[in-house]
């Protein structure tokens, strides 16, 4: 059985989201919507973040953490063929 053929578009935030989005991204001189959400979503929680201190403290930590544990799994490779 063939796979279904898909559009391209992932996600879906209902008619009502997905049609803003739309007319946003065609007056933004054709932003792609993924950007657009990307960017409001960095605002959103900056701007949330900001509002609380104690919240933006542990989200912070927690970040740090992350990162730094997908550092660790980070290995070099070395060409062995390269002099």
């Amino acid at each position: 059985m063939a796979a279904k053929k898909t559009t391209g578009k992932r996600t879906s935030y209902g008619p009502d989201i997905d049609s803003l989005l739309a007319d946003y991204s065609a007056i933004m001189h054709r932003a792609s919507e993924r950007d657009i959400v990307r960017d409001a979503i960095r605002h959103f929680i900056k701007h949330q973040l900001s509002r609380n201190k104690g919240l933006e403290e542990d989200f912070n930590e927690l970040r740090r953490k992350r990162l730094a544990n997908e550092r660790s799994k980070l290995q070099l490779v070395v060409d062995p063929n390269k002099d």
